[in-house]
Parts: C-alpha cells; sequence; structure tokens
C-alpha cells in the first residue's frame, strides 16, 4: 500500500507538470500569433499608406504638368502679341502758355566786388541788414538787447570752423563737477539752476551769431559746443553743461 501510494504521488506530479508544460507551450503560441497579426496588420497599413501617397503625388504631379503646359501656352501667345506690336511713336509735348517773368527786389546791400575768402572771413562780412517778419514784410534787424554787467567781462573766444568769434558768458556758468555720479549731477543742475538769467543771456548772445551767420538748429549746437570746449576742459562738465542748456533752451 505504502508503495501504492508514492506511485500515485509521483504520477500526480508528473500530470502537473505535463499540464504546466501545455498551458506554457500554449501561452507562447498565443503571443507569437498575436505579435505575427500586429506585423501583417501594420505591413498592410504601411503599404496602403505608400500606395495613397504615390497616387497622391502622381496626381499633383500630373496637375502642375497640366498647369505648366497651359501657362506656357499663354506665355507664348503674349510673346508673339508682344512681337506684333511696334514700337510707341512719341507725341509732342503741349508747350505751355507764355508767362511774363516777374522781378523780386530784396531789401539789402548788394556789392559788386567778388567775393573772397578774406573778404568772407572779415568781421561783418554776414552781418545782417533787414529780415522777414511773420507778416512776410522785410524790415530792419534789430539785434537781441542783452543787459550790461551779466557777464562780469568774461568773454569766451572761440574759434567757429576758422572764424574767430567771440561770445560773452558769464563766469558764473563755468559750473564744476564733482563726479560722474548721480547725486554729483543733480548737485551740478541745482548750482546751474541758479544762474537762470546768465543761461539766457548766454543762448540770445548765441542766437545772434547764428543770425549773422544764418545758421540752423545744429548750427546753434555747434556753437554751444564750442563755447562748453573753451570753458571747461573736463569732458564730464562739457557734457552737463550741454545737457543743461540744451534742456532749457
Amino acid at each position: 500500500m505504502k508503495n501504492k501510494g508514492v506511485f500515485c504521488l509521483i504520477w500526480c506530479m508528473l500530470c502537473l507538470c505535463c499540464a504546466a508544460a501545455f498551458t506554457v507551450h500554449a501561452q507562447s503560441n498565443f503571443n507569437q500569433d498575436y505579435l505575427d497579426q500586429i506585423n501583417s496588420r501594420f505591413a498592410a497599413f504601411e503599404e496602403q499608406r505608400d500606395a495613397e501617397f504615390k497616387a497622391f503625388s502622381d496626381r499633383q504631379n500630373e496637375e502642375y504638368a497640366a498647369f505648366m503646359e497651359r501657362q506656357w501656352q499663354v506665355y507664348e501667345d503674349m510673346k508673339q502679341t508682344a512681337l506684333r506690336m511696334g514700337r510707341p511713336k512719341l507725341t509732342a509735348a503741349p508747350v505751355a502758355p507764355g508767362t511774363e517773368a516777374t522781378e523780386t527786389v530784396i531789401n539789402f546791400d548788394e556789392t559788386t566786388q567778388p567775393t573772397t575768402h578774406a573778404g568772407a572771413a572779415a568781421p561783418g562780412a554776414y552781418a545782417m541788414r533787414t529780415v522777414v517778419s511773420e507778416q512776410g514784410s522785410s524790415e530792419a534787424y534789430v539785434p537781441n538787447q542783452i543787459k550790461p554787467g551779466v557777464y562780469n567781462g568774461y568773454q569766451a573766444q572761440i574759434d567757429f570752423y576758422g572764424r574767430p568769434l567771440t561770445i560773452p558768458c558769464s563766469q558764473s556758468l563755468c559750473v564744476k563737477s564733482k563726479g560722474a555720479k548721480e547725486n554729483d549731477a543733480a548737485a551740478y543742475f541745482r548750482a546751474m539752476s541758479r544762474c537762470k538769467y546768465e543761461s539766457e543771456s548766454l543762448w540770445k548772445a548765441i542766437d545772434e551769431q547764428a543770425k549773422n551767420f544764418g545758421l540752423n538748429d545744429w548750427g546753434h549746437f555747434c556753437l554751444l559746443r564750442s563755447v562748453a570746449e573753451t570753458i571747461h576742459s573736463n569732458s564730464d562738465d562739457r557734457v552737463l553743461f550741454l545737457f543743461y542748456m540744451l534742456r532749457n533752451q
């Protein structure tokens, strides 16, 4: 009985092993079949996609070829038409009606002497005699009146493009900055703000010289820059001076 029981146990174990092996084999076959099915579907999808793209590409190429053929025919027709066209003939321009010339007389002193460098650089060569008012009439030029004594006897001697000029400038405007920091610039502007009348007088003197030379706004700046280079040897002082004067023009 004991041997019979051992035999039955061994037989059951063999049956279980066979069943497990069969199950594993069946599962492996199922996985392989599933992978083969997925690969087959993907291959079919790729083949269909390639076929659709080839059909689309062929259709586009055919349409473009037909379009180029039509446009080329249009170009050939236009070229033939252009070759048949002759050179256009120029038409005579209409003659403008005759008008009587009117002479405009400007009230200023004319000179018959030829203009030379020595004459042009002479003092008073560009002195303005008359000006045109806002109403359009000619009137005598009156220089700006500057309060005497405001310059404290200081004269800025500048070389304006080879022409020596003397521009009155108050020594109160020769403010020296203490540095290039924000507080230093603020202190400089506070000191310059106390010289409002002196700065206005300097602008009047520059305006008078600019009018004598017929200068524009850039000429005003060049004159002011020359004054700054004369009264300030430090570059920071020149920059602050120009900025203040231009800001308070």
